[in-house]
């Protein structure tokens, strides 16, 4: 099952019950930028595994958290390609 939030801009899809993928929904299927962060609930954080437009990690107080960051750095790439 793949959850749309935001008009489709993030897809969030259940990996576990405690890992899910999420990609920016506006990209074609076909394209790996489209895959945004694996994000993992531990027992005292969220873990955010960034895939683009950066690579990294980052950890957040909840999943709510997690999501904020991921939709900023979603509605960041749109505004960069609309320019």
């Amino acid at each position: 099952m793949t959850l749309a939030m935001d008009s489709d801009l993030l897809e969030i899809t259940p990996l576990s019950s405690t890992e899910w993928r999420v990609c920016d929904g506006r990209m074609p299927v076909s394209d790996p930028r489209r895959v945004l962060a694996l994000v993992e609930r531990a027992q005292h954080y969220v873990l955010v595994t960034w895939m683009a437009p950066h690579e990294g990690w980052a950890a957040f107080p909840n999943f709510e958290a997690a999501l904020r960051a991921l939709r900023l750095t979603c509605a960041a790439r749109q505004r960069a390609t609309a320019a």
